[in-house]
């Protein structure tokens, strides 16, 4: 009986992992990525937890992100933005398709990373706005087990333009991340006022590939 409760269980997470892939509402999903609700994805998730050990939901998440398909057309703007997020949004998504706007020396310029291995960043960006509610502590989570893709995180409020190298970028965090788990691939963004961050993945030395933005929030 055990036995039996333990693979319906698994069948379950398994068949609501693929349910969360083939949602993709059409308001937000404008090229780059497909889009699940986090709820959803968070019982899922404690289910399968129960069940299995570590090792084993690890893998799972790389499978889920790896062999995903989402999509490779150009963003659907303004400008260079790919899809809005906020706070609750899961999205799996890759950067092959976007923009190619961005380079090493804006990072340093913006201060994003120090860049010490002096990489070119001459990949193809996802750009995502993301409105950060008032007195609000959001955390951005990046996993790319699929490809070598870098995050960064900045304040800038124009909705229309994204920036350009010259522009002055006052905040700005980068995170890097090849696996699943651990705290290295999280930054965290608060705004007494509330304001617009730009979440954007970028991929070293022409690097393309899958990866998946989480985005959860508290006041």
């Amino acid at each position: 009986m055990r036995a039996w409760k333990l693979s319906l269980v698994v069948a379950m997470g398994a068949l609501a992992g693929c349910d969360l892939i083939g949602v993709a509402p059409s308001d937000k999903d404008t090229g780059g990525g497909l889009f699940s609700d986090a709820d959803t994805d968070a019982d899922s998730d404690a289910d399968s937890d129960a069940d299995r050990d570590t090792d084993t939901d690890t893998d799972t998440d790389v499978e889920w992100i790896c062999d995903a398909d989402p999509s490779t057309a150009a963003p659907g703007g303004p400008d260079c933005y790919t899809a809005r997020l906020s706070c609750g949004d899961v999205v799996v998504g890759t950067n092959e398709g976007g923009t190619d706007d961005y380079e090493g020396e804006d990072w340093e310029t913006w201060f994003c990373t120090p860049n010490l291995d002096r990489w070119d960043y001459s990949s193809p960006e996802r750009v995502y706005q993301f409105d950060l509610p008032a007195q609000t502590n959001a955390t951005v989570k990046f996993d790319t087990p699929c490809a070598d893709l870098d995050l960064f995180v900045l304040n800038w409020r124009d909705e229309d333009t994204c920036p350009t190298s010259d522009a002055g970028i006052v905040e700005c965090e980068a995170v890097d991340d090849t696996g699943i788990g651990g705290e290295g691939e999280t930054v965290r963004v608060w705004d007494d006022e509330g304001s617009q961050y730009l979440v954007i993945v970028d991929g070293r030395g022409g690097e393309t590939g899958n990866y998946r933005i989480s985005v959860t929030c508290e006041d």
